[in-house]
């Protein structure tokens, strides 16, 4: 299976691209911002760059761990969060329609407001800020324009980016 993991340079992301590798699983990882030997160069918002990657590596498999996380970032910069997270999103959707991907995407389950959990999967929205807005509206999109998906909600993740093992991968 060809697996694309889009965000490879970040917390999650790195770790999901070094569990893979170990296993010898035919993988291509991508940064955006923060480059790492061994990456592709992706930016979603880059319909260019999308099909680059795409018709190099034509993945049966895209995990999208990428994307703006930083809240208060978000909250200074809302076009770059909406740019990103949003247009990003729909740029890369068509791509997985066009090469007939799967997709799972990290999201969060900060879409609920924390009133009123423990939350159900099909409970009611309640977006607080102009991240969770990005990031809710990236799985509207998900489920209004694919099949074959899988919407996997976080808590707070921690940790540091390992990036020293994807570096030394070539």
């Amino acid at each position: 299976m060809k697996i694309l993991i889009i965000g490879a340079s970040g917390v999650l992301g790195s770790r999901l691209y070094n569990d893979t590798i170990k296993k010898k699983w035919n993988i291509m990882g991508t940064y955006c911002s923060h480059e790492c030997v061994g990456l592709s160069y992706l930016d979603v918002r880059d319909k260019a760059s999308l099909e680059k990657v795409f018709n190099f590596f034509r993945p049966e498999t895209v995990v999208m761990a990428g994307g703006i996380t930083d809240v208060d970032l978000c909250t200074l910069k809302p076009k770059l969060a909406e740019d990103v997270n949003i247009k990003g999103t729909l740029n890369l959707v068509k791509k997985i329609k066009e090469y007939s991907s799967k997709l799972v995407c990290v999201s969060t389950d900060y879409i609920f407001d924390g009133e009123n959990g423990p939350y159900k999967e099909d409970d009611k929205p309640n977006p607080i800020n102009i991240y969770v807005s990005t990031k809710l509206e990236a799985e509207n999109i998900i489920k209004s324009k694919l099949k074959d998906y899988l919407i996997v909600r976080t808590a707070q993740l921690y940790g540091v980016a390992e990036r020293a093992l994807a570096s030394s991968a070539l």
